[in-house]
């Protein structure tokens, strides 16, 4: 918990939560322009929020629930194969735009022979993770098109997305 004014702030409490979550901070009563508080779990995303200081009161628990995201590792790989043509191309990208430093969702694209790129990136653990793809490839018989689908990434763990075209 910190309370802080004009950029300025200070850590007035700190809490470790038991087996089951649940957590106390006590602080000493003053005026406060702000507070703001984090919470931080191994394996977990970071999650931080603010309170208003007019909702506190002396000897008066306030209830406040956090949610932490459990973290898993994303691995992507993009690769063409053979048959090949230099004119094959294929434009990437996530669907999920998570609300933390996560798996970009910025447009990927690959071009010609050989074109091959591996990555991995952080991402909600127990959620899907929506991908698009749109190839274009020169060879008759090959994929072609736009093709959209997910992947699940389980908590604490890690997926593969593979797509070689």
């Amino acid at each position: 918990m910190q309370d802080g004014a004009l950029q300025a702030e200070t850590v007035i409490g700190e809490s470790t939560s038991d087996d089951l979550g649940a957590f106390e901070v006590t602080f000493p009563r003053k005026s406060s322009y702000s507070l703001r508080w984090t919470a931080v779990a191994q394996d977990h995303f970071p999650a931080a929020g603010t309170l208003d200081p007019e909702d506190l009161y002396p000897n008066v628990p306030f209830d406040l629930t956090v949610g932490l995201y459990a973290v898993c590792t994303l691995h992507v790989q993009l690769a063409s194969v053979a048959p090949e043509d230099s004119t094959d191309n294929v434009r990437f990208n996530l669907g999920e735009d998570f609300a933390c430093d996560c798996c970009p969702t910025d447009q990927v694209v690959l071009e010609g022979i050989g074109a091959d790129t591996t990555w991995q990136c952080l991402m909600y653990g127990d959620h899907w993770m929506t991908y698009g793809a749109d190839l274009d490839v020169a060879l008759i018989g090959q994929p072609d098109g736009l093709f959209v689908d997910s992947v699940f990434c389980p908590a604490f763990g890690s997926a593969e997305l593979n797509l070689n075209w």
